[in-house]
């Protein structure tokens, strides 16, 4: 199970400190959207360079035009690239396929796509599906108790992650349904401690995976 931390909403300095005082225990560092979109890919070649040696997750939520941003960001040093579920089937079946060719793997973004539609993307060799609880969504309903649940759907063979809201409360009952990912963000990025605290999410995971 990967530790991702996700980085949004804060300067490029910022973000590079952070993700190298937890490097230990993150296994993938990701330049959020928010990032992106603010200083564009030079937010993701800093984190390359920063950090050589980790996966890197770009988080474009690539709605169209994918070749040219799926490049963009594998140019940059990407090794992950988020898609959005709700995009175009044209444009999730060209964004697989442009992963493939530079051997590298898509984060599926399920924010807001109907259940219905989850099957046609399950079992891909280079695809996460993301059960993503937006921003906006936790800011007024919070997590509702049935989210991981719903979340761990009968696709064999199919890799997933959960994002939005994971917090050191709720992710040992996100890591029982031994997701692939495990996307965690303010909970380490606003703690006092960030290292601290990214350790304490590293062991919640070791203990369910003992």
């Amino acid at each position: 199970m990967k530790l991702q931390l996700a980085l949004d909403r804060m300067t490029i300095d910022s973000a590079v400190a952070v993700a190298r005082s937890t490097t230990e225990s993150v296994d993938w560092v990701e330049v959020g959207t928010s990032l992106i979109k603010e200083y564009g890919k030079e937010s993701i070649l800093a984190m390359r360079r920063a950090l050589p040696d980790k996966t890197i997750v770009a988080d474009v939520k690539t709605m169209d035009n994918v070749r040219y941003e799926f490049e963009l960001c594998f140019r940059a040093g990407a090794d992950v690239v988020t898609l959005m579920a709700a995009a175009p089937s044209a444009t999730i079946e060209s964004g697989i396929e442009v992963a493939a060719e530079y051997g590298k793997t898509v984060i599926l973004d399920l924010l807001n796509c109907p259940i219905e539609d989850i099957g046609r993307y399950a079992n891909r060799e280079n695809v996460i599906l993301c059960w993503h609880l937006g921003k906006d969504e936790q800011e007024t309903t919070g997590i509702q108790a049935n989210f991981f649940k719903r979340a761990a759907l009968n696709h064999p063979g199919t890799r997933w992650a959960f994002a939005g809201g994971l917090s050191l409360e709720n992710t040992h009952e996100a890591a029982a349904h031994h997701p692939h990912v495990l996307i965690v963000g303010s909970a380490i990025t606003s703690a006092q401690n960030p290292a601290q605290t990214a350790r304490k999410f590293r062991l919640l995971i070791e203990e369910v995976e003992a």
